[in-house]
């Protein structure tokens, strides 16, 4: 897996998905934002105030356990150092949001 990470939030990432085509990343966050992310360059595009939640597509294909992103077929593991809290698919990238409000973004290779 080829990982990016971004320093996102100032609290724990409570969900994250991306756009239904594909090209943004949208997080929520218990420090009472959301954002919105290029989903190729992880550039911000938008910050808002709010205490919403996004929802995800299905996951199907990641397993994830306390820090670890492993993909179920054969796709490799990432091993964040703070433990993962949410994570979302689109195609060969998956983003994944940890407890320590760092998001990061990886590339099935």
């Amino acid at each position: 897996l080829k990982s990016e990470k971004v320093n996102a939030h100032s609290h724990r990432i409570s969900s994250v998905t991306f756009s239904p085509d594909g090209t943004k990343i949208v997080s929520g966050s218990w420090d009472e934002t959301i954002k919105v992310w290029d989903a190729d360059s992880f550039d911000m595009i938008e910050s808002r105030r709010g205490d919403g939640m996004v929802f995800g597509s299905d996951c199907e294909g990641v397993e994830c356990i306390d820090a670890t992103v492993r993909m179920t077929e054969g796709g490799g593991a990432f091993y964040a150092p703070n433990p993962v809290t949410c994570v979302a698919i689109h195609g060969s990238r998956v983003v994944a949001g940890a407890a320590s409000g760092e998001l990061y973004h990886l590339e099935v290779m």
